[in-house]
């Protein structure tokens, strides 16, 4: 409880609190993940979506943005500039 007298929820593993009054957090369904690479992003067990490859990892209640699941979302075109943007286009379908 807060100094008001209100509850909020504390996590002893990683620090992170909740707002006053939210109603208890469940399990954190985000889980590292590392591609062929090595590298590590973020997949939710419980909805399949990923982060961004080296993306911090998320709060437990957050979405990430729209990706395919199973697949971690890259960031940005390997070519970069009209290239990367061709590409790009050229992958859907545009």
């Amino acid at each position: 409880k807060d100094a008001s007298g209100q509850s909020y929820w504390w996590n002893k593993r990683t620090n992170e609190t909740t707002a006053v009054g939210v109603p208890k957090p469940g399990p954190d369904p985000w889980q590292e993940v590392k591609d062929n690479s090595g590298q590590v992003y973020w997949w939710n067990k419980e909805t399949g979506q990923t982060t961004a490859l080296g993306a911090p990892k998320p709060p437990a209640g957050a979405v990430a943005p729209q990706q395919p699941a199973g697949a971690p979302a890259q960031q940005g075109s390997m070519m970069g500039g009209l290239g990367g943007a061709l590409a790009d286009g050229l992958a859907w379908g545009v």
